[in-house]
């Protein structure tokens, strides 16, 4: 079974977003696809604030098709690790959609939820596990990331592995 690490930068949060670039590793922390993608509507200031990707950016990028089938064949069949998954499962399976695509055949696995159970945080408001960010995870636990650039699809993944390796290991450290 293949076990892969996936993220997703976007257009935004919203039902019209658009991956604008994904990340995928696997757990050695290889890089297996990696590629900004353009949109079919421009990036907004406020998405390109968070992650840097600006419209020149993906000027010359592949368009979600010209990637499709290589990152369906990646993902067939794989768990794939997401921190956040449901929202990146929903910016995959929506960008797909607009191109009337079929969607890859895989098993996600939200990091985020399971580190938030992990460190135990409590929120009583919503009744639940209380999410972090995933930075904040990385520095709730001492991970190192200053070799990354969070906010980047394959940064993220290798914080994300950094930080899956530790919940693997039962290494994680509560709230306090």
């Amino acid at each position: 079974m293949k076990i892969l690490i996936l993220d997703t930068e976007t257009t935004g949060l919203d039902g019209s977003a658009e991956i604008v670039e994904i990340g995928i590793i696997d757990m050695s922390g290889n890089v297996i696809f990696d590629s900004l993608i353009k949109p079919q509507s421009s990036i907004p200031s406020e998405a390109t604030g968070i992650h840097g990707i600006t419209n020149a950016d993906v000027a010359t990028s592949p368009i979600w098709p010209e990637v499709h089938n290589q990152v369906c064949s990646l993902l067939d069949n794989a768990i794939v690790h997401i921190y956040n998954a449901q929202f990146d499962v929903r910016i995959i399976n929506q960008t797909i959609r607009r191109y009337g695509l079929s969607e890859p055949k895989y098993t996600a696995e939200c990091v985020m939820l399971r580190y938030a159970k992990e460190y135990n945080e409590w929120n009583a408001f919503r009744g639940n596990y209380a999410w972090q960010k995933l930075t904040n995870a990385a520095h709730q636990q001492n991970i190192e990331i200053n070799d990354l650039t969070a906010h980047r699809a394959v940064s993220d993944c290798e914080i994300t592995r950094r930080l899956l390796l530790k919940l693997n290991a039962g290494d994680i450290k509560q709230c306090t």
